[in-house]
């Protein structure tokens, strides 16, 4: 829905993206490295844009980067913090991760309270839960990182795994256990 991002890779002071302001589609993201102009596109911060998206979610970027690693370089750069607001099965969120120091807080913006609601602090395990798909499944149905391997590419033991993954399979084999547990149970009673 919307991405603020300051002192992230290449982004320095703060930068909002709107990525669905013109409503759903398929969107060309390009770029003009106006430091480096012979550079053209190269440098201008694209990929910086979704690395924060990922870092934010997942607390590292596509190729395993963490805490300083993702500290702007430019000098004097502010502290390094990125907002994501989403919707995921019907809810909507604003998350905020910074680096030094290490925070990770969620706004549940769907409350129902007559107070305003305030950030609280939440774990990576928790805003797992609420994303539902691993980082690298993300990296694989959602965000292709441009060191990442296709997912033709992967074996088919990785490949399967990611199917099973984002699929949640394990939720269907449960189900099963259960429907069949049911039915014993049922026929034991007659």
């Amino acid at each position: 829905e919307h991405l603020t991002v300051q002192g992230f890779r290449s982004f320095s002071a703060p930068q909002t993206w709107l990525p669905g302001a013109k409503g759903p589609g398929l969107y060309h993201l390009t770029g003009r490295n106006e430091v480096e102009p012979a550079l053209e596109a190269n440098g201008a911060g694209k990929s910086s844009i979704f690395e924060s998206v990922f870092w934010a979610l997942y607390g590292k970027t596509s190729r395993g980067l963490r805490a300083g690693a993702v500290q702007c370089w430019l000098p004097r750069a502010p502290k390094c913090c990125v907002t994501l607001d989403f919707c995921h099965h019907g809810k909507c969120y604003s998350l905020t991760r910074t680096w030094s120091p290490n925070t990770l807080s969620l706004l549940d913006v769907d409350t129902t309270s007559k107070t305003p609601p305030l950030p609280r602090p939440i774990d990576q395990a928790e805003l797992d839960q609420i994303i539902g798909i691993g980082p690298e499944a993300f990296l694989q149905a959602v965000y292709f990182a441009q060191f990442t391997p296709a997912f033709v590419d992967l074996a088919p033991a990785d490949r399967l795994a990611m199917f099973s993954e984002v699929l949640r399979l394990e939720r269907w084999e449960k189900a099963a256990a259960h429907a069949a547990a049911q039915a014993k149970e049922t026929e034991l009673v007659r």
